[in-house]
């Protein structure tokens, strides 16, 4: 065959070819779609097991089934198992839009309830915290879901751990544990809380919580939150000492694994060497009986009681006596000074020998945490910090507590004419200017006045006195006209007070119930001693003086108040540095063993002791370069240190700052409320 036949014959075949093609093509090719009997196992909520790609081929399955069969009986069962399958794959838009529009788009389906939990687990995922909440909080208070009941609660809870709420997380993590009734899930539930609460949180928000789980699984776990924010903040050594006494109470539970994971957290992070830490209390003279219970206090903090066996970190603590006199605690802070190991200095107590060793741990200096409620005292230098109890922060605390708790602005302030009673008026009156409050009245009396009627008059004002004066009489009328007067007394009355009796007539007795006469202040503030609140508080009834709220510093804290006062300072408030019977955990365990070791209730003053040996322990531990100028840098820098005298940082000036114990008088007995 020759060349231009074979040409021809290859073109002959392209043609057949490309017809037979063109032929193919032109013919539609149509596929049924997946049958239901397919698709049994995609359809079953174990469908596709844990298998990404058969859970992806289900998928495929139930969108060709739904386009092809939009009407069929089963499309409702096969939309929402597919909406289940696209949050199990991740695809949480397409979970959004198809749970969104289920509503609408199947009316009658059985599974409305169940819709709106995943619609709102969808926008969880999707990051839209305030949709999700709206969606689940309905949800929750809807019989018709009482079925899916711990789903609800547990994603409203999820949803306030990323808006950083954690009181109203643990609130309704707690209703999920109480709705779950298999052991297992309690178990699952509950390692979910602990992980959350090892994530670490500001103070305010563990303080916050801590009141309103004060014991039980939910206590103990916001204990693990404080030992984790710890942790976080380089605080090895006060977390250390908390997660050995949790491990003892969790030797094999539930915390097990989470305490070793912050174990594990710790080691990493290296542990620090020993510190050396000095100590100046007078432990013999006139004030040597605090001193010695300070001591005792920080021999707790330097752990001399532990058993021998026991493993971490130790204290080096090396105790000097001042004698309370300040030529000879200068003379001790000299010697602690020549030692390079010493890292700090804690205490004296009193101020005059606080400003003295102050003076010359400045030029030495050595860093030094004082005891002395003068805050001036931080003043001498950078090296020197105060912690001892002002009146400025019991000011600042009970102020912030009324007006952002209570929303209460207006205030009065009745208070001795002394030094301390003029210093909590000016407190009192700068801290109102900086929040926005109003100080409506301030008045002095003298230190032994026993009779207050006086000074409550100038203290309420004439316009309330007469006020109260008129309402008096208006019950007088009243009761003379239940006695049967005659119509002319009657009508007499009625013409004298006409807005009083006359308006009654006719009225039930629930309406004739009068409004109490208001004091232009909503809160009295009384700094002064216990028993001189005593005598007062009966003269403020005496005035119909009963709608406030009566506000009080640490010297009101004693259970003779109440037993003198009785309900005359029923509900009052009042502010200390530390409350012995406080539920906080790691306030339990340091009462436990400071009875256990001295068969004695700590106070405020051992309380102060052992969080600023602490405080200087972990200032050395986070120091990069364990100095004394690093020591003293750390402490400067320290933000809300989880106190057994209140979550504490320092001022520029080196004054403490804290968040107090906010206490009051609930029944015949005071309670920590915050």
């Amino acid at each position: 065959m020759d060349r231009k036949a074979i040409v021809l014959s290859v073109l002959c075949l392209i043609a057949l070819a490309s017809a037979h093609l063109g032929g193919c093509r032109g013919a539609k090719v149509v596929r049924p779609p997946p049958s239901l009997d397919g698709m049994q196992a995609c359809l079953q909520p174990t469908a596709a097991s844990q298998d990404p790609q058969e859970k992806q081929r289900c998928v495929y399955l139930l969108e060709q089934f739904l386009k092809a069969e939009p009407d069929h009986p089963s499309a409702d069962e096969t939309s929402f198992r597919l909406g289940q399958l696209y949050l199990e794959t991740g695809d949480f838009s397409a979970a959004y839009h198809l749970f969104h529009s289920f509503p609408e788009q199947y009316p009658k389906a059985r599974r409305q309830a169940e819709a709106r939990l995943y619609l709102g687990v969808a926008l969880y995922f999707l990051d839209n915290t305030t949709d999700s909440l709206d969606v689940l909080h309905a949800l929750a208070g809807d019989p018709k879901a009482a079925s899916w009941s711990q789903e609800i609660f547990r994603y409203i809870a999820e949803n306030y751990v990323k808006l950083e709420n954690l009181p109203s997380a643990l609130t309704w993590y707690a209703r999920c544990l109480e709705s779950a009734t298999e052991e297992a899930g309690q178990e699952r539930l509950q390692n979910r809380v602990l992980e959350v609460m090892s994530l670490g949180w500001e103070p305010e928000a563990l303080h916050a919580a801590t009141e309103l789980f004060q014991e039980g699984f939910f206590s103990e776990a916001i204990h693990l939150g404080v030992v984790a924010t710890c942790v976080q903040r380089g605080q090895l050594r006060l977390a250390e000492d908390h997660l050995m006494r949790m491990s003892l109470k969790h030797p094999e539970d539930v915390f097990t694994h989470h305490i070793s994971a912050l174990l594990d957290r710790m080691a990493e992070q290296g542990q620090p060497r020993v510190c050396t830490i000095g100590c100046l209390l007078p432990l013999t003279g006139k004030y040597a009986r605090f001193g010695e219970s300070v001591l005792d206090a920080m021999l707790l903090g330097a752990r001399a009681f532990r058993s021998a066996e026991a493993q971490g970190s130790s204290i080096r603590l090396l105790v000097r006596d001042t004698q309370g006199e300040p030529k000879v605690a200068v003379e001790r802070v000299r010697e602690l000074a020549e030692d390079p190991n010493v890292m700090g200095i804690v205490g004296p107590l009193r101020a005059a020998v606080a400003f003295a060793c102050a003076e010359e741990a400045q030029s030495l200096g050595i860093p030094m945490i004082t005891l002395t409620q003068r805050e001036e005292v931080a003043a001498v230098g950078d090296y020197i910090f105060q912690n001892g109890l002002t009146i400025r922060q019991q000011v600042d605390t009970l102020v912030d507590f009324v007006m952002e708790e209570m929303a209460f602005s207006s205030f009065a302030v009745l208070y001795p004419k002394d030094a301390y009673g003029t210093l909590s008026r000016d407190l009192l009156e700068s801290k109102l200017l900086e929040m926005g409050g109003e100080l409506v009245s301030a008045v002095a009396y003298d230190d032994r006045e026993t009779d207050f009627q006086d000074e409550i008059r100038q203290l309420v004002g004439p316009e309330f006195l007469l006020e109260v004066e008129k309402r008096e009489k208006e019950r007088e009328q009243k009761r003379l006209l239940e006695e049967g007067l005659d119509v002319d007394l009657e009508e007499q009355v009625l013409e004298d007070a006409p807005t009083g009796i006359e308006a009654g007539f006719g009225m039930d007795e629930e309406e004739l119930e009068e409004e109490p006469v208001l004091p232009p202040f909503q809160v009295l503030f009384i700094p002064d001693h216990f028993r001189k609140v005593a005598l007062i508080a009966p003269h403020l009834a005496l005035y119909d003086v009963n709608e406030i709220t009566l506000l009080g510093t640490n010297a009101w804290n004693s259970t003779q108040l109440v037993e003198l006062a009785g309900e005359y300072v029923r509900d009052a408030i009042f502010a200390d540095g530390f409350f012995a019977e406080s539920n906080m955990p790691y306030v339990r365990e340091f009462v436990e063993d400071y009875l256990r070791a001295f068969q004695t209730v700590p106070r405020v003053l051992e309380a102060q002791g052992y969080d600023s040996l602490l405080m200087l322990e972990d200032s050395f531990s986070q120091a990069p370069v364990k100095t004394r100028d690093q020591v003293r840098d750390a402490l400067a820098t320290m933000e809300g240190y989880p106190g057994l005298s209140g979550y504490t940082s320092f001022n520029e000036d080196g004054s403490a700052k804290k968040r107090l114990y906010i206490l009051s008088i609930i029944g015949n007995h005071i309670q920590q409320i915050y």
